[in-house]
């Protein structure tokens, strides 16, 4: 995160970033809905840039929410090896 989001996130605070948060991924929901209707270079463009929105925003709730170093890397590697696991890529994760 660079000092242009925290800027961004000291101004606006846990609370209201949240609630973008909550707008910015029901636009990625309709972004993607859309695309999945009627895939074109535009509706792809659309769900890139609400991706785009949604990752400004998570890397800001993630440091409003004093976030440890690594600890979303641990849940992310416990996520995937838990998703590998159920299509039987592997048949268990340590």
């Amino acid at each position: 995160m660079d000092e242009r989001e925290r800027i961004l996130a000291a101004h606006y605070g846990l609370r209201h970033q949240l609630e973008k948060a909550q707008e910015e991924l029901r636009e990625l929901n309709t972004a993607i809905l859309k695309h999945l209707a009627n895939p074109s270079t535009k509706t792809r463009e659309a769900v890139i840039e609400e991706i785009v929105d949604c990752d400004i925003l998570f890397d800001q709730l993630t440091h409003l929410l004093a976030v440890r170093p690594g600890e979303v890397g641990l849940y992310r590697d416990f996520k995937i090896n838990r998703q590998l696991v159920r299509i039987g890529e592997v048949e268990h994760v340590k």
